[in-house]
Protein backbone atom coordinates (compact mmCIF):
# COMPACT_ATOMS: atom_id res chain seq x y z
CA UNK A 1 0.00 0.00 0.00
CA UNK A 2 1.22 3.31 -0.57
CA UNK A 3 -0.11 6.93 -0.43
CA UNK A 4 -1.34 8.91 -3.55
CA UNK A 5 -0.68 12.88 -4.10
CA UNK A 6 -2.04 14.81 -1.34
CA UNK A 7 -5.58 13.24 -0.99
CA UNK A 8 -3.92 10.51 1.60
CA UNK A 9 -6.17 7.65 0.24
CA UNK A 10 -4.36 4.25 0.26
CA UNK A 11 -4.40 2.83 -3.48
CA UNK A 12 -3.15 -0.73 -3.98
CA UNK A 13 -0.06 -1.20 -5.80
CA UNK A 14 -0.87 -2.90 -8.98
CA UNK A 15 1.33 -5.37 -10.64
CA UNK A 16 3.97 -3.88 -13.31
CA UNK A 17 2.02 -6.54 -15.80
CA UNK A 18 -1.26 -4.33 -15.53
CA UNK A 19 0.90 -1.31 -15.64
CA UNK A 20 2.63 -2.58 -19.44
CA UNK A 21 -0.79 -3.14 -20.67
CA UNK A 22 -2.28 0.06 -19.39
CA UNK A 23 1.21 2.19 -20.79
CA UNK A 24 0.98 0.42 -24.00
CA UNK A 25 -3.07 1.61 -24.79
CA UNK A 26 -2.28 5.15 -23.37
CA UNK A 27 0.85 5.65 -24.91
CA UNK A 28 1.21 6.70 -28.50
CA UNK A 29 3.79 8.86 -29.63
CA UNK A 30 7.41 9.08 -28.43
CA UNK A 31 7.05 12.70 -26.92
CA UNK A 32 4.65 11.04 -24.66
CA UNK A 33 6.75 8.35 -23.47
CA UNK A 34 9.88 10.70 -22.49
CA UNK A 35 7.45 13.42 -20.51
CA UNK A 36 5.71 9.81 -19.01
CA UNK A 37 9.40 8.91 -18.32
CA UNK A 38 9.97 11.96 -15.99
CA UNK A 39 6.83 12.33 -14.27
CA UNK A 40 7.98 9.34 -12.14
CA UNK A 41 10.48 6.61 -10.83
CA UNK A 42 8.16 3.85 -12.11
CA UNK A 43 7.55 5.20 -15.34
CA UNK A 44 11.04 5.72 -16.31
CA UNK A 45 11.07 1.55 -15.16
CA UNK A 46 9.16 0.55 -17.19
CA UNK A 47 8.82 2.69 -20.46
CA UNK A 48 11.80 2.05 -22.57
CA UNK A 49 13.47 5.76 -23.73
CA UNK A 50 14.64 5.84 -27.07
CA UNK A 51 18.62 5.11 -27.80
CA UNK A 52 18.88 9.04 -28.73
CA UNK A 53 16.58 11.98 -29.47
CA UNK A 54 16.57 15.33 -30.48
CA UNK A 55 14.73 18.62 -31.34
CA UNK A 56 14.05 21.28 -34.17
CA UNK A 57 13.66 23.59 -33.56
CA UNK A 58 16.74 24.36 -31.16
CA UNK A 59 18.91 26.82 -30.19
CA UNK A 60 22.37 24.47 -31.07
CA UNK A 61 20.77 23.51 -34.19
CA UNK A 62 19.45 26.98 -35.57
CA UNK A 63 22.77 28.00 -37.49
CA UNK A 64 23.82 24.60 -38.36
CA UNK A 65 20.36 22.94 -39.23
CA UNK A 66 18.22 25.78 -40.94
CA UNK A 67 15.80 23.32 -41.85
CA UNK A 68 14.28 20.16 -41.45
CA UNK A 69 15.88 18.79 -44.42
CA UNK A 70 19.49 19.50 -43.58
CA UNK A 71 19.15 17.75 -39.94
CA UNK A 72 17.59 14.69 -41.68
CA UNK A 73 19.75 14.25 -43.94
CA UNK A 74 22.50 14.27 -41.23
CA UNK A 75 20.56 11.95 -39.09
CA UNK A 76 20.57 10.02 -42.40
CA UNK A 77 24.75 9.91 -42.09
CA UNK A 78 24.65 9.24 -38.63
CA UNK A 79 22.44 5.94 -39.30
CA UNK A 80 24.70 4.75 -42.02
CA UNK A 81 28.01 5.65 -40.60
CA UNK A 82 28.46 1.95 -39.07
CA UNK A 83 25.76 0.35 -41.75
CA UNK A 84 28.73 -0.42 -44.20
CA UNK A 85 30.26 -2.99 -41.19
CA UNK A 86 29.24 -5.82 -38.80
CA UNK A 87 29.76 -3.48 -36.07
CA UNK A 88 26.82 -2.52 -33.83
CA UNK A 89 24.30 0.25 -34.87
CA UNK A 90 25.33 3.87 -34.46
CA UNK A 91 23.62 4.85 -30.48
CA UNK A 92 24.04 8.50 -31.71
CA UNK A 93 21.89 8.45 -34.72
CA UNK A 94 18.30 9.74 -32.92
CA UNK A 95 15.72 7.76 -33.58
CA UNK A 96 13.06 9.93 -32.01
CA UNK A 97 12.59 13.21 -33.50
CA UNK A 98 10.46 16.07 -31.55
CA UNK A 99 9.09 18.93 -33.40
CA UNK A 100 8.22 22.46 -32.09
CA UNK A 101 5.89 24.49 -32.48
CA UNK A 102 5.91 26.73 -35.76
CA UNK A 103 5.47 26.74 -39.62
CA UNK A 104 8.32 25.56 -41.47
CA UNK A 105 9.24 26.14 -44.86
CA UNK A 106 10.78 23.42 -47.17
CA UNK A 107 11.01 23.00 -50.43
CA UNK A 108 9.45 19.75 -52.29
CA UNK A 109 10.33 16.79 -50.26
CA UNK A 110 11.83 16.35 -47.15
CA UNK A 111 13.39 12.75 -47.93
CA UNK A 112 13.55 10.57 -44.97
CA UNK A 113 15.65 7.52 -45.35
CA UNK A 114 16.10 6.34 -42.26
CA UNK A 115 14.38 4.07 -39.43
CA UNK A 116 12.84 7.21 -36.86
CA UNK A 117 10.28 8.80 -35.29
CA UNK A 118 9.15 11.89 -35.56
CA UNK A 119 6.47 13.66 -33.84
CA UNK A 120 5.08 17.09 -33.76
CA UNK A 121 3.66 19.37 -30.57
CA UNK A 122 0.44 19.11 -32.66
CA UNK A 123 -1.67 19.39 -35.53
CA UNK A 124 -2.69 23.04 -35.04
CA UNK A 125 0.91 24.04 -33.75
CA UNK A 126 3.67 22.51 -36.09
CA UNK A 127 2.90 23.11 -39.64
CA UNK A 128 5.25 21.79 -42.08
CA UNK A 129 5.02 23.28 -45.53
CA UNK A 130 6.19 20.88 -48.33
CA UNK A 131 6.11 17.09 -48.85
CA UNK A 132 7.76 14.13 -47.13
CA UNK A 133 9.28 11.27 -49.41
CA UNK A 134 9.49 8.18 -47.01
CA UNK A 135 12.29 6.32 -48.69
CA UNK A 136 13.35 4.09 -45.42
CA UNK A 137 16.88 2.87 -44.98
CA UNK A 138 18.27 1.14 -48.20
CA UNK A 139 18.14 -2.42 -48.18
CA UNK A 140 21.69 -2.96 -49.68
CA UNK A 141 23.18 -1.36 -46.25
CA UNK A 142 21.09 -2.92 -44.56
CA UNK A 143 21.59 -6.50 -45.56
CA UNK A 144 25.53 -5.69 -45.18
CA UNK A 145 25.18 -5.73 -41.26
CA UNK A 146 25.22 -8.67 -39.24
CA UNK A 147 21.71 -10.25 -37.89
CA UNK A 148 22.16 -9.30 -34.22
CA UNK A 149 23.02 -5.58 -35.81
CA UNK A 150 19.82 -5.62 -37.81
CA UNK A 151 18.00 -7.21 -34.65
CA UNK A 152 19.20 -4.50 -32.69
CA UNK A 153 18.05 -1.34 -34.88
CA UNK A 154 15.15 0.48 -33.51
CA UNK A 155 11.45 -0.35 -35.56
CA UNK A 156 13.64 -1.79 -38.25
CA UNK A 157 12.77 0.47 -41.05
CA UNK A 158 9.73 2.04 -39.55
CA UNK A 159 8.70 5.88 -40.29
CA UNK A 160 6.30 7.31 -38.21
CA UNK A 161 5.24 10.81 -38.70
CA UNK A 162 2.79 11.83 -35.76
CA UNK A 163 0.83 15.16 -34.22
CA UNK A 164 2.20 17.66 -37.29
CA UNK A 165 -0.27 19.29 -40.34
CA UNK A 166 1.70 18.65 -44.00
CA UNK A 167 0.53 21.12 -46.66
CA UNK A 168 0.76 22.94 -50.21
CA UNK A 169 3.52 20.48 -51.31
CA UNK A 170 3.91 20.90 -55.36
CA UNK A 171 3.63 16.89 -55.44
CA UNK A 172 2.44 14.69 -52.58
CA UNK A 173 1.67 15.46 -49.29
CA UNK A 174 3.29 12.35 -47.93
CA UNK A 175 5.06 9.68 -50.67
CA UNK A 176 6.55 6.15 -49.39
CA UNK A 177 8.57 4.60 -52.04
CA UNK A 178 9.50 0.92 -52.31
CA UNK A 179 12.99 1.05 -50.19
CA UNK A 180 10.21 2.14 -47.35
CA UNK A 181 9.10 -1.51 -45.79
CA UNK A 182 6.45 0.03 -43.15
CA UNK A 183 5.52 3.42 -42.30
CA UNK A 184 3.00 4.76 -39.63
CA UNK A 185 0.98 8.17 -39.74
CA UNK A 186 -1.11 9.36 -36.41
CA UNK A 187 -2.83 12.90 -35.41
CA UNK A 188 -1.73 13.73 -38.85
CA UNK A 189 -3.42 16.27 -41.35
CA UNK A 190 -2.58 16.85 -45.05
CA UNK A 191 -4.11 19.97 -47.17
CA UNK A 192 -3.66 21.52 -50.12
CA UNK A 193 -1.25 19.00 -52.20
CA UNK A 194 -0.98 19.55 -55.67
CA UNK A 195 -0.72 15.51 -56.08
CA UNK A 196 -2.24 13.24 -53.51
CA UNK A 197 -2.29 13.18 -49.96
CA UNK A 198 -0.95 9.92 -49.28
CA UNK A 199 1.09 8.05 -52.07
CA UNK A 200 1.90 4.29 -50.83
CA UNK A 201 4.42 2.61 -53.41
CA UNK A 202 4.52 -0.85 -54.50
CA UNK A 203 5.71 -3.04 -51.83
CA UNK A 204 4.83 -0.41 -49.62
CA UNK A 205 2.92 -1.25 -46.08
CA UNK A 206 0.98 1.64 -44.03
CA UNK A 207 -0.95 2.65 -41.47
CA UNK A 208 -2.81 5.47 -41.03
CA UNK A 209 -4.83 6.65 -37.72
CA UNK A 210 -6.49 9.67 -37.34
CA UNK A 211 -5.06 10.98 -40.52
CA UNK A 212 -7.31 14.37 -42.37
CA UNK A 213 -6.46 14.60 -45.88
CA UNK A 214 -8.29 17.56 -47.50
CA UNK A 215 -8.39 19.99 -50.45
CA UNK A 216 -5.92 17.75 -52.53
CA UNK A 217 -5.87 17.90 -56.20
CA UNK A 218 -5.32 14.28 -56.80
CA UNK A 219 -6.44 11.18 -54.67
CA UNK A 220 -7.06 11.74 -51.03
CA UNK A 221 -4.65 8.31 -50.39
CA UNK A 222 -3.55 6.15 -53.42
CA UNK A 223 -1.81 2.76 -53.26
CA UNK A 224 -0.12 1.10 -55.80
CA UNK A 225 -0.39 -2.60 -56.90
CA UNK A 226 1.89 -4.24 -54.99
CA UNK A 227 1.45 -1.89 -51.37
CA UNK A 228 -0.79 -1.75 -48.85
CA UNK A 229 -2.75 0.81 -46.44
CA UNK A 230 -4.75 0.45 -43.60
CA UNK A 231 -7.02 2.49 -42.02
Amino acid sequence: MYTAGFSKMPVPRLPLELYNLILHFAVSNGRERLHLRWTCTLFSQLLTPPVSWTTFPSPPHQKQYKTLRSLLNRILQLSTFRSRSSLPPPTHAPTLLLLGPGTFHEEDYVIIASSIEIVGQSREETIVHGGFLLRGMLRGLRGKRGAAAAAAEDNDGVIRLCCLTVMSSSEHGIKALGTCSTFMLHDVCIDQCAGSGVYVGSNVVGRCEDVIVSRCVQNGMYVDAGGRLTL
